[in-house]
């Protein structure tokens, strides 16, 4: 099953599966988040279940996979990546929110708005920035020729210093909270600091090594469907006896964001179950629906960016006048902001082909 060659190269659609799922995960667990009057309905646990490890988790788990797949792996190329990453990052924050704010701090006074600071919507730790500070440190692994054990065992170190060092920032000034965020967790403003978060694409990179040199996929994948459905199912019973309560690993911002050691193991349980999934829902994906899949997936960061510039600016004005959908509107909302993200991408990369 296994041969000391590399066997696969190129493309895994595994990944592209992964990836796919994933950007429609977030989607929806944002719109529901901001737009959406919470209840403790079972749709929301859904929700905040799949907009969890199955979105954030699986999607830094695929970036490095990927990162063993790219052509361009030097450490220079992960250096640009990286810097691009966090320019897009707070770009998008800018664009998304502070912008708007600054608008409604002027103009708009009187609504009572109260949309945070402008430094905090702007410094904001969230995806793009750590998948941006995770590609320069890769880039550093690279450069130091560290081979993927030892990036697994310093991301593991780290996120055993990023949870000791949660809330040692706690009366530090914003100024100061926010920088430090991107290594990590200091304020509501960092959503995936890196100390806490390096571990999944670190994951990434060995699963991929392993990956490159698999012979027969299907036994494989089968193999590690029945090992992580074995290792959830342990982990999830162990907690239930000892009156830890798994949904709080999803349900409690703090907890997930922090990536507590037992918040971890939950999260990375549920990302080892996913990735054989997506493989055998792979298989059944062909033709145009395929070709959907890989286009979602080869253009994930646009249509990130771009769901978010039309739902952040809307979320802006529909707290401004105290506007709240119920949430059995909240799936169609997202897959019309899925179906508005993607068709935007394809224009915007037309228009980009044509004129750039």
């Amino acid at each position: 099953m296994i041969d000391k060659k590399i066997i696969n190269t190129g493309r895994q659609f595994e990944v592209d599966v992964a990836k796919a799922f994933a950007v429609f995960f977030m989607i929806v667990v944002h719109v529901f988040e901001y737009t959406v009057t919470y209840d403790e309905s079972p749709l929301w646990y859904l929700v905040e279940f799949f907009g969890s490890a199955p979105s954030a988790g699986v999607f830094m788990f695929a970036m490095g996979l990927g990162m063993v797949y790219t052509r361009h792996d030097s450490p220079t190329d992960f250096f640009r990546r990286g810097i691009k990453l966090l320019i897009a990052g707070y770009l998008l924050n800018f664009f998304r929110q502070t912008l708007l704010l600054a608008v409604v701090n002027v103009f708009f006074k009187e609504s009572g708005y109260d949309g945070g600071s402008l430094l905090g919507t702007f410094m904001f730790v969230d995806i793009l920035q750590f998948a941006g500070t995770a590609f320069l440190f890769m880039a550093l692994f690279k450069k130091l020729e560290l081979r993927p054990w030892m990036i697994l065992v310093i991301s593991i170190v780290m996120s055993l210093l990023g949870s000791l060092t949660t809330g040692l920032f706690d009366n530090a000034p914003e100024y100061i909270q926010l920088p430090v965020g991107l290594l990590i967790y200091t304020n509501s403003q960092t959503a995936f600091p890196a100390m806490q978060w390096l571990i999944y694409p670190a994951l990434g990179i060995c699963f991929g090594h392993l990956l490159q040199h698999v012979k027969d996929k299907d036994r494989f994948y089968r193999i590690a469907l029945v090992i992580a459905l074995i290792a959830a199912l342990a982990i999830n019973t162990v907690f239930l006896l000892i009156g830890i309560d798994a949904s709080e690993f999803f349900m409690e911002a703090v907890l997930y964001y922090t990536q507590a050691p037992l918040t971890l193991i939950w999260c990375l349980s549920v990302v080892a179950l996913l990735i054989p999934l997506y493989y055998f829902v792979g298989k059944v994906i062909r033709g145009k629906a395929a070709v959907f899949v890989k286009y979602i997936s080869a253009n994930l960061t646009t249509i990130y960016v771009i769901h978010w510039l039309l739902l952040g600016n809307l979320i802006t004005i529909l707290k401004m006048n105290d506007i709240e959908f119920p949430g059995v509107t909240g799936l169609a909302f997202s897959l019309l902001i899925l179906i508005a993200s993607i068709s935007l991408c394809f224009l915007w990369k037309k228009l980009s082909m044509r004129w750039l």
